[in-house]
């Protein structure tokens, strides 16, 4: 388990727990019930338990939970209990992944910042398969890893900075600088990727369905129904004429545009490319990714469209659903077959684009 998962799971038990109907909310959680939510053996009476590496890491959860302003620092006590703020109360509902393009775009980190702090984590991260946590590292560890001599003063610079913008406990002594990441500092160092595809993925939301871009609520593809319609949705997406990038995306609601359902873990890149090397001629090229949000996670398959290979046809026929040589394109958001004044021009792009 990564650590930022940890810190995800730790804070939905606190928030689930605070919900009961028993608890004391004037205090907060107590942190016996969270460690029992979250499956972990005894609590804080049991003999033994504080020093169990589980609790350690349930601790350093709550404390970045206190960090992120989602638990009452003046509350809070984290080896006894937890008291939410009511933000930190709505993680029984919401995914602290909402909040990582706003890390992103607050933190500010030359290269030479960034660089040691994903080396940083990475020395520090420990995962574990029901929990995670996050070690003390001697800033000469962090050097000997990325092949820098080391530098007290060097090493300074860079972790008052890092200090300063919330990414690490810095905890410096005569001669030695000891650091551990925060959640901010694991989220700015292991999680760009996955923030910069939320980001894209809010954009598209905000549009909604184009000639471009297309939402279903789920895709399922072990019927040869389900094969077909993916199959023309994608050769759809691939031979219209459109600016932009094309995306096919899955787990929204059509009425709602709200995050319905996740998408099924059995969807995976090599599966798509499967099918559409058996139903396609050109094949389109896609890209798959799996992006976080809220609760759950989203399919996003990127379709990519080559002029040379216009207009994209079905390879082979598929029961009575689709046949060889058909073609398809997207009229606003209906998947239709092209007129003939559409095929012509299609046709015409393509061998223009074969013959540069």
């Amino acid at each position: 388990m990564k650590y930022v998962d940890w810190v995800e799971r730790v804070g939905r038990a606190a928030a689930q727990e605070y919900a009961a109907p028993d608890t004391q909310r004037l205090i907060g959680v107590q942190i016996g019930r969270v460690a029992a939510r979250l499956g972990l053996d005894g609590g804080p009476d049991q003999p033994g338990f504080t020093q169990r590496p589980e609790y350690q890491a349930l601790v350093r959860a709550v404390g970045d939970l206190r960090r992120l302003g989602l638990a009452d620092p003046s509350r809070s006590t984290p080896t006894l209990s937890v008291k939410l703020t009511s933000e930190g109360r709505r993680l029984a509902t919401v995914s602290l992944r909402e909040g990582w393009p706003q890390i992103h775009e607050q933190v500010r980190l030359d290269d030479e910042q960034l660089t040691f702090l994903q080396a940083l984590v990475g020395l520090a991260e420990q995962q574990h398969d029901g929990y995670a946590d996050l070690a003390e590292v001697e800033f000469r560890a962090v050097f000997e890893a990325l092949g820098w001599t080391p530098d007290f003063d060097r090493a300074h610079d860079v972790t008052s900075v890092l200090e300063d913008q919330g990414c690490v406990d810095r905890r410096p002594t005569m001669g030695n600088i000891r650091l551990t990441p925060t959640y901010v500092g694991v989220v700015v160092a292991t999680e760009a990727v996955q923030t910069e595809w939320q980001e894209l993925l809010a954009s598209l939301l905000e549009e909604w369905e184009t000639t471009s871009v297309d939402f279903k609520r789920e895709l399922h593809l072990k019927r040869d129904k389900e094969k077909a319609k993916f199959v023309r949705n994608v050769l759809a997406l691939a031979t219209t004429k459109s600016s932009g990038r094309r995306f096919l995306v899955i787990g929204f609601d059509d009425t709602t545009h709200k995050f319905a359902v996740s998408v099924d873990p059995s969807i995976t890149h090599n599966r798509l490319e499967q099918i559409l090397n058996a139903y396609t001629d050109p094949i389109p090229e896609i890209r798959y990714h799996t992006v976080v949000w809220e609760t759950g996670e989203v399919g996003v398959i990127e379709v990519l469209r080559d002029p040379t290979k216009v207009p994209y046809r079905v390879a082979r026929d598929l029961g009575n659903l689709i046949s060889v040589g058909e073609i398809y394109v997207r009229h606003g958001t209906q998947v239709e077959q092209p007129t003939p004044g559409e095929l012509a021009a299609l046709e015409a792009e393509g061998q223009a684009a074969r013959a540069r």
